[in-house]
C-alpha cells in the first residue's frame, strides 16, 4: 500500500513539474523566432493588387526558395499564416502569464505548440467556408486579402469560438448525428426520458457558468492557485 501511494505521488509530481529557467528561456527564444518567421512569410506571400487582378502565376522568393504561385495559392497561404500567428499570440500570452505567476507546467507545453497547427488549419477551413458559401463571385480578383487575413488571425486567437461557429454551420446543413454507444440517459424531469451524448468540457463549462478566462479567475482568487490544474477545460490556457 505504501509503495502504491509513493508511486502515485511520484507520478503526480512528475506530471505537475515546472520547466526550469533555462528551458523557459529557450521556449521564449523559439516563440520569438517563430513569430518573426511567420511575419516574414506573410510579407513575402502577400498578394499585390496587380497580382490578384492578373490571376496569373507570380514569383515568390522565400528563404532563398523561388516558386511561381497563383493568386489562389497566395490567399490560402497568407490565411493559414495569419491563423498560425493568431494561435501563437494566444499561446504566447498564456505562456507569459503562467511564467509570471510561476504556474507553468510541462504538460501544457504541447498545447502551446499545437496552437499553431490548430490556428492554421481552422483559419483555412473558415476561409474555404466563407469563400464558397458567402461570396457569389468567388474569383480571387474580387477578394480583399486584408479582410480574410484579419479573419484568419481572429480564428487563431479564438479557436473555441471558431469551432462553435463551424458546428452551427454543420448543424444547419447536415442531419443530427445518431446517438452512439457512449450515450447516457437524460435526467427525468416529469416529461419523459431520452438519451443524450456526454457533453464536451467546453459545453459543460458553459452550462455551469464556469469561468472561461483563467487569467480573470486567478485575479479574482488572488492569483495564488494553480489555475492549470483547477480549470477543467483544456482548451483555455
Amino acid at each position: 500500500m505504501a509503495a502504491t501511494s509513493s508511486s502515485l505521488s511520484a507520478e503526480k509530481d512528475r506530471d505537475g513539474a515546472s520547466p526550469s529557467a533555462w528551458v523557459i528561456g529557450v521556449l521564449l527564444v523559439i516563440a520569438i523566432a517563430v513569430v518573426l518567421l511567420l511575419l516574414y512569410a506573410l510579407w513575402k506571400f502577400w498578394p499585390t493588387a496587380a497580382t490578384l487582378k492578373s490571376g496569373e502565376l507570380s514569383p515568390v522568393n522565400f528563404l532563398g526558395i523561388h516558386r511561381l504561385v497563383t493568386p489562389d495559392v497566395r490567399m490560402f497561404i497568407i490565411v493559414a499564416i495569419a491563423g498560425a500567428l493568431g494561435g501563437l499570440m494566444h499561446s504566447t500570452r498564456s505562456f507569459a502569464w503562467y511564467v509570471g505567476h510561476r504556474g507553468l507546467k510541462w504538460h501544457w507545453v504541447p498545447y502551446y505548440i499545437l496552437t499553431l497547427v490548430i490556428g492554421a488549419g481552422l483559419a483555412t477551413i473558415v476561409y474555404a467556408v466563407m469563400r464558397g458559401g458567402l461570396f457569389t463571385n468567388s474569383t480571387t480578383t474580387a477578394v480583399n486579402p486584408y479582410g480574410f487575413v484579419a479573419i484568419g488571425a481572429i480564428v487563431g486567437l479564438f479557436t473555441e469560438q471558431a469551432l462553435e461557429m463551424l458546428h452551427r454551420v454543420a448543424s444547419d446543413f447536415f442531419a443530427q448525428a445518431p446517438a452512439g454507444a457512449d450515450t447516457i440517459p437524460k435526467e427525468s424531469n416529469g416529461s419523459g426520458a431520452g438519451t443524450a451524448t456526454v457533453p464536451d468540457v467546453e459545453d459543460a463549462a458553459a452550462g455551469t457558468g464556469a469561468v472561461a478566462d483563467v487569467e480573470d479567475a486567478a485575479a479574482e482568487t488572488g492569483g495564488g492557485t494553480d489555475v492549470e490544474t483547477a480549470v477543467a477545460e483544456p482548451g483555455v490556457a
